[in-house]
């Protein structure tokens, strides 16, 4: 839940600094076609409409504000007359907006460091903990010892897991009626997961992939309503992949580990159910109930934009079909991406053990409480294994291999958001 609302976030700041590029570049063509005789009385207004612009980027990175306010400024300055009585000069004029930056470094919100520092702390205590209960010689030994082949097959599995999620994406895009190559989707999945792994923001790797395809095709709302529903359908694909092995098989797992997995569940049921009848009930709200400031106020208008597209998603029985497919198909190479790395290690663990063990740790990890699950996801996993009397040394060598693709996707995604540039692509 807090992927999505970090996600829904991310999608009204990324909305706003695509306006504000248009804006530099319209303003910019402007004031190379001026003409020398200007007036003041023009050009002040301008450049207060701007600093009044700039000034609503407060929730976008400082960078983006800063590289605007100078592209603007620095042409307008030499094109601004001298300045009469009474008057504030055009190179005041410019201080002011260029002011902003300072503005924006003050401003940027501390929540955010904080936020950051405790998570970082949190994973770093995990960490601690669970390496004090672990045998480093065994560990080395066993990594030592791997078996390359099955480690090929689980890398194999990780990259087949990746192109179901982008078909999964796919399929939602373009009931939005976005037309976008799944090739440029796989790249930004790989892209948000280097956004997810690498940089401690607010704007997450789902926010980065709803911008970027919305910049494309002009829609913002479709964009991040895809982003959002991939999202719900992954999850209960999810859950049409554990439930029945509970209900068939429960008798081979620990009846704590149901009670905690089915509980964990209930809550996101009920969050995701919640979200998904607020956003078929929002677009059809009396317009009386949304007057005035609430009319106005861009969050409000955003979230209603991207709820009119959830709406429509849900009422499309085809492509809630096929996006659920792919999320089962996802789940199931998600553990057999987990089963052939623990054979690589030489543990040998029934596959339905991880039908329930693999969605546990996916939910408890996508929760915002360390850096990108780190730390938490590795003393789960110790945990669930202990519950058919594994070793702590040997299920962390598992979860490690399982952190080490994560990784290898996310710098290959940090190679291909290097090269891709920022040009947008028409589609």
């Amino acid at each position: 839940m807090t992927d999505i609302a970090r996600t829904t976030t991310g999608y009204i700041a990324s909305e706003e600094m695509l306006q504000s590029q248009n804006l530099e570049q319209s303003d910019s063509t402007q004031t190379h076609l001026r003409e020398p005789g200007l007036s003041q009385q023009t050009t002040r207004p301008r450049a207060i409409r701007l600093q009044i612009r700039l000034q609503s980027l407060k929730g976008v990175a400082t960078s983006h504000v800063v590289d605007i306010a100078k592209g603007i400024t620095e042409p307008v300055i030499p094109a601004i007359p001298p300045v009469r009585s009474g008057q504030i000069s055009g190179v005041e004029q410019a201080v002011q907006i260029s002011g902003v930056e300072q503005a924006v470094k003050k401003t940027k919100p501390a929540r955010i460091r904080i936020s950051f520092i405790v998570r970082a702390g949190v994973t770093l205590l995990f960490l601690l903990f669970l390496f004090r209960e672990i045998s480093w010689p065994t560990l080395l030994s066993l990594l030592a010892h791997i078996k390359y082949t099955e480690l090929l097959v689980g890398l194999s599995l990780g990259t087949l897991g990746v192109i179901f999620s982008a078909f999964l994406w796919h399929g939602l895009v373009r009931a939005e009626s976005i037309q976008v190559d799944l090739a440029r989707l796989t790249s930004l999945y790989l892209v948000g997961v280097a956004f997810s792994h690498f940089l401690p923001t607010s704007m997450g790797g789902d926010a980065v992939k709803a911008f970027y395809v919305g910049r494309d095709a002009r829609n913002m709302a479709g964009s991040a309503s895809a982003v959002l529903m991939s999202r719900i359908t992954g999850f209960i694909g999810m859950l049409l992949v554990a439930l029945p092995t509970l209900i068939f098989l429960h008798e081979q797992f620990d009846h704590e580990l149901i009670k905690r997995f089915l509980l964990l569940n209930i809550f996101f049921v009920a969050g995701i159910g919640g979200m998904m009848v607020l956003a078929g009930f929002l677009p059809k709200m009396p317009t009386r109930l949304l007057q005035g400031a609430w009319a106005k106020n861009k969050i409000v208008a955003k979230v209603l934009e991207t709820g009119t597209s959830m709406s429509r998603s849900m009422v499309r029985p085809r492509t809630m079909i096929e996006a659920i497919s792919f999320g089962i198909l996802f789940w199931i190479t998600n553990c057999l991406n987990y089963y052939e790395y623990a054979i690589a290690l030489g543990l040998h663990v029934p596959f339905t053990f991880y039908l329930i063990a693999v969605p546990f740790v996916g939910i408890v990890g996508a929760l915002p409480i360390s850096i990108s699950g780190f730390g938490v996801r590795e003393n789960l996993v110790v945990y669930l294994f202990s519950t058919i009397h594994v070793p702590p040394t040997t299920a962390l060598a598992v979860v490690l291999l399982m952190d080490m693709q994560r990784l290898f996707f996310g710098a290959l995604g940090g190679l291909l958001f290097l090269a891709m540039g920022d040009k947008p692509i028409s589609t």
